[in-house]
């Protein structure tokens, strides 16, 4: 799985062409909806939303929101208006990742 955070208004580049923008959260019969805006190549795609314990698959990719204990939910949302999104990336996505953190930091994701 690949974890990202991203802030209201902040957009989140997946592969090479796909960037998925987090509009905001709403509450929908007690439980929280997080709104998305996704495009590829630059063109529009329609807005989608994910809430806790749903799954959105995506241009071959499943997102969904990450959920943390309830008492980091309130602080860090209130605090930073931020999200944390998961991604249960295609094998391609995970090497690169892999790939990646082995050059920044010189040694293998556990």
């Amino acid at each position: 799985m690949l974890e990202l955070i991203v802030g209201v208004n902040k957009s989140v580049v997946i592969g090479h062409d796909v960037v998925i923008t987090y509009i905001g959260c709403k509450l929908i019969n007690s439980r929280k909806s997080f709104t998305f805006h996704a495009s590829k190549n630059g063109n529009f795609y329609d807005l989608f939303s994910v809430r806790y314990g749903e799954r959105q698959a995506l241009f071959g990719v499943t997102m969904f929101v990450v959920r943390k204990t309830k008492s980091d939910i309130v602080c860090w949302q209130n605090a930073t208006g931020q999200i944390s999104i998961g991604f249960d990336a295609p094998k391609n996505i995970e090497i690169n990742r892999e790939e990646i953190y082995t050059k920044k930091y010189g040694k293998k994701v556990a």
